[in-house]
């Protein structure tokens, strides 16, 4: 946790905001954690890839703020939120997504995450998020709370969709993306005999005789979802929610 410091000249500052990240793209989580130490009031003291491990390594480093992807390996990044956020009550959750449909922005809002951000985000904004998690100032760009948007009536293929699991909408994404089974096994890390299982328990939910309609199904859903992206009434601002610190 965040604790002042006496400097070398008597003064007392801020020890930097201790960031946490939840990140299964080593690439990306790399990446980012680079931005964040680049920070001289930002620091990395922890990463995971995986739901399980983060939850751990979490409980023992305390971070002020956690960044968390919301597609993970072994699960949802909500779930972890939730998880969280009754286990490490004093850590923020800012949960970066691709998905800025209303159903993701209610789903982590139903989960206690702080804020929401879309994943096309500028550095500096993402930066600036964490910032005001820990209850410091913002440095380039100024940070305005948004509501949890609710949805509208959902497509008949978003209603689909909500009834399969984390992991087997987790596998028909990656389907949907064109993925061959063996693929998404090795992307999820699974045998790929579990994704055929999982694809089966898909069409027999969806009621689809066959993975390509299942895939051609998640399709329109995502391209309903994309049509509802919720954004700043200036369209400046890709934040789907903010929450307003007590």
């Amino acid at each position: 946790m965040t604790v002042a410091r006496e400097s070398a000249e008597g003064s007392v500052t801020a020890e930097p905001v201790a960031v946490f990240l939840v990140e299964d793209h080593v690439v990306v989580r790399e990446a980012l954690a680079l931005i964040v130490d680049g920070e001289d009031d930002l620091q990395v003291v922890g990463q995971a890839d995986r739901s399980n491990q983060a939850r751990f390594r979490i409980r023992a480093t305390r971070p002020d703020v956690v960044v968390v992807d919301v597609h993970l390996p072994d699960g949802s990044g909500l779930d972890l939120c939730g998880v969280l956020r009754r286990e490490v009550p004093s850590a923020r959750l800012v949960v970066l997504t691709g998905d800025a449909s209303p159903a993701v922005a209610e789903a982590a809002a139903a989960v206690g995450a702080d804020a929401l951000m879309l994943k096309h985000v500028p550095c500096e904004r993402l930066l600036d998020e964490i910032r005001h998690q820990a209850g410091r100032p913002p440095r380039r760009s100024p940070v305005r709370e948004v509501s949890p948007r609710r949805s509208g009536r959902r497509t008949p293929e978003q209603v689909a969709i909500a009834r399969l699991t984390d992991q087997e909408r987790g596998v028909l994404e990656l389907v949907a993306d064109g993925l061959s089974n063996r693929d998404v096994a090795a992307h999820l890390y699974l045998a790929e005999k579990t994704v055929k299982n999982y694809m089966t328990s898909v069409m027999r939910k969806l009621q689809v005789p066959s993975r390509t309609a299942a895939a051609l199904l998640a399709t329109r859903a995502r391209f309903a979802h994309e049509r509802c992206t919720p954004v700043a009434a200036d369209g400046q601002d890709p934040v789907c929610f903010v929450r307003e610190r007590p």
